[in-house]
Order: structure tokens, then C-alpha cells, then sequence
């Protein structure tokens, strides 16, 4: 009897020690995830005063630059909203094809070919951020210059069916 008693005290200790360890974790977790929200406002604060400063030192350029990455880093950002709208999306696509092309001057260009239509279809936050990336990573890894990236998306059998090309390896 008094192993027993033993036994069904260990094991209540060691089911105190798993709680005690998941509640660190989840404190961990919460403290985590609020310093990267305050890190991103920092950000994307920051962005936003620098962006002024170009508009009142009349420098256009740097300000749309300053603005279209805040608003990327933003969207990405916010961890609230996973799920969210392909005119969201697209948006967020565009931006990023805008500030690569400035990136790479004269040897890159787009086209998204997306039909207004589908604007409230809903979708994964970033769904196409890894297929668009992975074209300007590898697609163009070897080309010298002009790549030209298009996505276009259609409706097929009542899904929307993107394909993304690169003029460059693929």
C-alpha cells in the first residue's frame, strides 16, 4: 500500500512539473509574439516618419518606395488576419513585384493578369509569396537581364487556377 501511495504521488509531481512547464511555454509564447508586434509598429512607425521626410524634402520616389514597403510588412506582420482576400493578396503582390522592379532597375518587369471578379475570394495570407519568390530566387538565377515574371490567374471548374512564369530557367 505505501509503494502505491508513492507511486500516486510521483506521478501527481510529475503532472505538476507538465503543467508548471506548459504554462512557461505559453508565457513564453505570449511575451514572444508581443515583442514582434511591438517590433513591427516600431517598423513600420519608423517607415512611415522617414516617408514623410521624403515628401517634405520633395523626394516622390523614396516616399511610394516607403510606402508600398510599410504596407508589406504590415500585411505581413499582422498575425490576426491568416485569412484574408485575393484583392488583399494581390495587392500585397504587386507591392512586392513594384519594389523589386525598382530593386533591379531596367532588368525586370511584371504583368498580373487578375480579373477584379474574384476581389472577395478568400484565401491564406501570402498564399502566393513562396511560387513568386521562388521564381525571382531560381527562375532568374542565371539570366542577365530582362526577366519578366507573370501571373495569371482563371476560373476553372469553380476554382481559381494561378500559374506563375518566369522567361528564365523556370
Amino acid at each position: 500500500n505505501l509503494q502505491k501511495i508513492r507511486k500516486a504521488a510521483q506521478d501527481v509531481e510529475e503532472q505538476h512539473d507538465k503543467v508548471i512547464e506548459s504554462l512557461k511555454m505559453k508565457q513564453r509564447a505570449e511575451r514572444e509574439a508581443l515583442e514582434s508586434q511591438i517590433n513591427a509598429h516600431f517598423i513600420c512607425n519608423t517607415l512611415n516618419a522617414i516617408n514623410y521626410e521624403a515628401m517634405e524634402s520633395g523626394n516622390f520616389k523614396v516616399s511610394i518606395l516607403l510606402k508600398k514597403l510599410s504596407n508589406i510588412l504590415r500585411y505581413t506582420f499582422d498575425q490576426k488576419h491568416q485569412n484574408v482576400y485575393m484583392f488583399q493578396e494581390i495587392s500585397w503582390i504587386e507591392q512586392y513585384l513594384f519594389l523589386q522592379k525598382e530593386r533591379l532597375e531596367a532588368t525586370f518587369d511584371y504583368r498580373i493578369d487578375f480579373d477584379s471578379d474574384y476581389d472577395n475570394w478568400p484565401c491564406r495570407k501570402l498564399m502566393l509569396q513562396p511560387f513568386v519568390e521562388n521564381c525571382m530566387l531560381h527562375g532568374f538565377q542565371n539570366a542577365e537581364q530582362d526577366w519578366k515574371l507573370t501571373i495569371r490567374c482563371r476560373l476553372e471548374n469553380g476554382f481559381l487556377i494561378f500559374t506563375i512564369t518566369d522567361n528564365g530557367a523556370g
